[in-house]
């Protein structure tokens, strides 16, 4: 691209998507031709590769006036701002994309007809589509966090808030991309989706070990142990398991990964049948009535039309805080989420971080954002232990003598019965040892992953 002069006037040259030269006249200031020659060189760069125009770029296309604008439309390089919007409301594009996205499953899907909502409930289904600004959009998501609903007429939490602003993105986005507006108004409006350390809670096995008990029949066992110590998703992966699926030989499980299954290679994945885990799957399979192939079997009738309707419809969060009140405990914040995330906690002490992930089905930048926890036995452990060599004779060698002749008892204790993640699991028997001081010993930890995520 090129910027030149003639008679006292500067121009712009280029070469067009189809490998033509171009030449565009600015005026009379060099800095305005440097900047439209930079501004249509990024144009041309996202119009190649078909990425979405980036806000800024967006807003000057809508500013610029309409002979330089025509110019450009007469090169192929933006759409005629006669067709922008043509006509089209907010109700019309939502059913147009809806109906367009047939890859959305599951819950991914139930959660874009909650955005749907929301945006038709906010600006009604009537509003033309152009009409909607950058204004209008910040507003909306003012409204997602302090419009109250539900039952207990509160807003969202300001995670879900901001998931719902990025899922408006998304569909404004592919209306950009069909031409039907020329900026997207909910880009560039901050939107991190952050994980909530007030809504996470690690879940001892003391606590396991008291709601399982609580719980009626040998299904739900196994649904708390699959979430606990197997790290499944309840339901959307928990009742896609069939008599198939488990390997008692090989002592695998393979997990159908509802949530992901349109990603590649993300449909399946296999985790190791723990120890923890097998008595409640042994128990589960001597349960199934004759002819029966799901694992859960209450729940089979998801496993068929969860494409369709999702599994929101089990209510089982309902069901499980019910459980645990019956075991005598207060139910904590995400029942279902914090099982999952108490397992990923506990298994990264043992193994490296993308074997972890991979076991639970999710990313290192998820996990340390979402799951991965501090809890108390992190602080025990290091108020006991030293984490370096002690010099003999020190005063820190006395408190080392006194720590390691203290019993140690508890459901996170190294000790855990066979049933458990410690030095008794056949888990962890072929791994190599550290010595600690005193005589202690501990499974060395096999993570190599330690830089930041």
């Amino acid at each position: 691209m090129t910027v030149g002069k003639r008679n006292d006037t500067y121009y712009v040259q280029f070469f067009d998507l189809a490998g033509q030269r171009r030449t565009v006249t600015i005026g009379r200031a060099r800095t305005a031709a440097e900047d439209f020659d930079d501004r249509v060189h990024r144009l041309l760069e996202h119009r190649r590769t078909g990425a979405t125009l980036p806000g800024w770029l967006q807003d000057w296309l809508a500013a610029l006036d309409d002979k330089l604008y025509g110019r450009l439309v007469q090169y192929g390089l933006v759409p005629p701002r006669e067709n922008v919007g043509k006509g089209i409301t907010l109700g019309q594009w939502l059913e147009r994309w809806f109906a367009s996205r047939t890859d959305l499953r599951g819950s991914t899907l139930t959660f874009y007809r909650h955005t749907r909502r929301d945006l038709l409930r906010f600006f009604g289904a009537e509003r033309p589509l152009a009409s909607i600004t950058r204004g209008d959009a910040q507003d909306f998501h003012r409204y997602l966090k302090t419009h109250p609903r539900g039952r207990k007429k509160k807003p969202l939490a300001e995670a879900t808030a901001n998931r719902r602003l990025v899922a408006a993105r998304t569909i404004f986005n592919a209306a950009v991309d069909h031409e039907l507006l020329q900026r997207n108004p909910f880009a560039g409006i901050a939107a991190t989706v952050r994980g909530n350390p007030e809504r996470m809670r690690f879940i001892d096995r003391e606590t396991t070990a008291r709601v399982i008990a609580a719980c009626p029949d040998a299904q739900w066992r196994l649904l708390v142990a699959l979430a606990r110590y197997g790290g499944l998703r309840v339901p959307s992966e928990a009742v896609l398991l069939t008599r198939e699926d488990v390997d008692l030989e090989r002592g695998v499980l393979r997990i159908k990964a509802a949530k992901t299954e349109h990603h590649p290679r993300h449909a399946e994945r296999v985790i190791p049948l723990f120890p923890e885990l097998r008595p409640y799957v042994l128990e589960a399979l001597e349960a199934m009535p004759q002819g029966e192939t799901h694992l859960v079997w209450r729940y089979k009738h998801l496993a068929v039309d969860y494409k369709e309707r999702g599994f929101h419809t089990a209510n089982l969060r309902t069901q499980f805080r019910k459980i645990i009140r019956r075991a005598g405990l207060e139910p904590w914040p995400k029942v279902w989420q914090n099982l999952r995330s108490s397992r990923q906690t506990e298994l990264a002490e043992h193994f490296p971080q993308h074997v972890v992930c991979q076991w639970i089905g999710n990313s290192e930048p998820v996990a340390q954002e979402h799951y991965l926890q501090v809890h108390e036995e992190h602080y025990r452990r290091a108020a006991e232990q030293p984490t370096g060599p002690v010099p003999p004779g020190s005063a820190a060698e006395s408190r080392c003598i006194c720590a390691a002749e203290q019993p140690r008892t508890g459901a996170n204790r190294a000790e855990v019965p066979q049933d458990g993640v410690g030095s008794n699991s056949a888990l962890f028997r072929d791994l190599p040892q550290v010595s600690l001081p005193q005589g202690l010993t501990g499974w060395a930890r096999l993570d190599s992953n330690q830089h930041e995520v």
